[in-house]
């Protein structure tokens, strides 16, 4: 057995033409917008909590946590959110 064929039975999945088999997208193109727009958000309410006082009494000290939990939560929804054209019209 030559060298060339003990390559070809190691990787059988290279054998298989990519370009003919498409995998379905985990998270779509929209979702991906969606996930930026949640992490600039977690980023602004870090920012926004640089300007809390020890005492937690000024606007930056109830903003901060919003921003970030709001942050988050539109992470979540990123991952989930599908492209229009995937669903059909009935």
């Amino acid at each position: 057995m030559s060298k060339k064929d003990k390559k070809k039975s190691r990787f059988p999945s290279d054998a298989v033409d990519s370009s003919t088999e498409t995998s379905p997208r985990i998270i779509s193109r929209r979702g991906w917008k969606i996930i930026g727009s949640g992490i600039f958000t977690v980023i602004v309410g870090f920012f926004v909590l640089s300007f809390t006082d020890p005492r937690g009494q000024n606007m930056a000290s109830t903003l901060s946590p919003i921003l970030i939990i709001l942050g988050y939560t539109i992470i979540g929804f990123g991952i989930l959110a599908r492209d229009p054209s995937e669903h059909p019209n009935n």
